[in-house]
């Protein structure tokens, strides 16, 4: 199975870089084990961004429904680490294998469940990972299946939940309108059931399905960029850029606009050292002049197509 093949378009307006795809062949299935373990492992998303060996995803994806309320990231999984649920991963990781709904849910409740711990972007990973495997409708239905039978104070127990939450958004997106009508307007009755508990979760479920409302709701804590792939407002995005240019990425340019690029090019000191391969790739997606006048302050090197 090649990857998709798609045109820059077509990838930004299904919310790129916010989405997985899938390849095999490729050159890192033949260490696939290997691979896996080291991107449980990681602290930041140094191994993969958008394009994933298909074997290497199946098998951190099921090691992944094996790590909870130790973290990831933290525990090593290389290692003899004196951990049963350490153990259980890398014995996960060497099986391998399909995955189905029903594991699906078992991975996203297991990222949902009290205690589970580890570094957001592997929330990220497990959301757009497991759409590509068994459809956005199935992640949807596993995370607000889990929060409509859990008290809303106790979802912010799982440090992985509000990461999750938010990225539920873009798959709602990328749903067809009447799949995803009735999981919004459940998401939403969520957000109402959360909120009164403070809860983090439920906020950041809020930006994900309410957009513009939800960063007007939650003006006083005077949310980030981060916050605002979801707002079709310009000059508001490029407004709170200024403030937080290192979170600039293809979508927001997308949706904001090319003064974005201005502001990030501006500022690429503050960018991480990880993010900056992966940001080269997004910037060869945007393709315009100004992005390609912003890719030429970084690195030369392009990342490793993995």
């Amino acid at each position: 199975m090649k990857a998709k093949v798609e045109t820059s378009a077509q990838l930004l307006a299904a919310g790129y870089p916010h989405l997985r795809r899938l390849v095999t062949p490729h050159p890192d299935e033949a260490k696939a084990i290997a691979c896996a373990e080291r991107a449980l492992d990681e602290i930041d998303p140094i191994s993969y961004h958008v394009t994933w060996p298909r074997d290497v995803a199946l098998r951190y994806l099921r090691g992944l429904g094996e790590v909870g309320a130790h973290g990831i990231g933290i525990f090593s999984l290389h290692l003899d680490a004196p951990l049963p649920e350490a153990r259980a991963a890398r014995a996960a990781v060497a099986r391998g294998g399909e995955i189905d709904v029903a594991l699906a849910t078992q991975i996203i409740e297991r990222r949902l469940a009290p205690g589970a711990g580890g570094y957001g972007f592997h929330a990220a990973h497990a959301v757009f990972l497991l759409e590509e495997l068994v459809g956005g409708a199935a992640v949807v239905e596993a995370a607000l299946a889990f929060w409509e039978r859990t008290p809303g104070a106790k979802w912010d127990a799982s440090h992985n939940a509000n990461e999750l939450a938010y990225h539920l958004g873009f798959v709602l997106a990328r749903l067809p309108p009447k799949k995803a009508a009735p999981l919004v307007k459940r998401a939403r009755a969520l957000v109402a059931k959360g909120r009164p508990a403070d809860c983090y979760t439920a906020e950041m479920l809020d930006y994900a399905v309410n957009g513009a409302d939800a960063i007007a709701r939650n003006a006083a804590r005077r949310p980030g960029l981060y916050f605002m792939h979801f707002v079709d407002d310009p000059a508001r995005l490029l407004e709170v850029a200024a403030s937080t240019p290192n979170q600039i990425d293809a979508h927001h340019v997308h949706r904001g606009g090319q003064k974005l690029l201005a502001v990030l090019g501006a500022k690429l000191t503050k960018v991480p050292k990880w993010r900056k391969p992966w940001l080269v790739d997004e910037l060869a997606v945007l393709g315009s002049k100004a992005a390609k006048a912003v890719a030429a302050k970084l690195p030369k090197h392009a990342p490793k197509k993995r």
